[in-house]
């Protein structure tokens, strides 16, 4: 999909993204191309917003469980006793999970996810991604995003404490380039 500054500000890009696209003189580029550049600068929070906003239904409840599943273990290392993500992602993944049961477990993670990233300086880049899928129509898809969202959060604290999650956030664009390409 060809990425414009027009489709940028469509979609509500934080004006630090828009303001690195003008820096970088682009006009209109692939999205594959797109997330190489800000790779190569270690933008990670811009590719996490643009792969929520390429994705649609399913296919993004698939990548916010598959983003949440990689850092769950950080999460649940420094937090035993709390099993809300966990419990977030087991009602996203199961197909038979009714509405209410979805938009309980995702109340509970955004729940969790604010109060994590407040503890640990998450980015106002992960904030607008989660802004944006809170706005889906699919409560599978809120529950899904809302649980990946809280374990990104605990992902940036894993970061802050010395961790190195370069191979979980390489992991994370390559699931989201490969579920672009499936849902083209």
């Amino acid at each position: 999909m060809k990425i414009t500054k027009r489709w940028l500000e469509g979609h509500n890009a934080c004006k630090e993204g828009l303001k690195w696209f003008k820096t970088k003189n682009l006009k209109s580029i692939e999205h594959e191309e797109l997330i190489k550049l800000l790779a190569k600068d270690g933008r990670f929070n811009e590719i996490w917003w643009l792969i929520v906003h390429l994705l649609k239904g399913r296919i993004l409840v698939n990548w916010g469980c598959y983003c949440a599943r990689l850092v769950l273990p950080i999460w649940e290392a420094g937090n035993p006793d709390d099993t809300s993500v966990r419990h977030c992602l087991e009602i996203a993944e199961n197909p038979e999970s009714t509405s209410e049961e979805l938009m309980d477990a995702a109340a509970e993670a955004a729940a969790f996810a604010s109060a994590a990233s407040a503890a640990s300086a998450a980015s106002a880049a992960f904030a607008s991604a989660a802004s944006a899928a809170y706005g889906i129509a699919s409560a599978a898809a809120k529950a899904a995003f809302w649980a990946a969202y809280a374990a990104s959060a605990a992902s940036t604290a894993a970061i802050q404490a010395g961790w190195d999650v370069a191979e979980i956030e390489q992991k994370i664009v390559d699931k989201g380039l490969e579920l672009i390409k499936q849902q083209d």
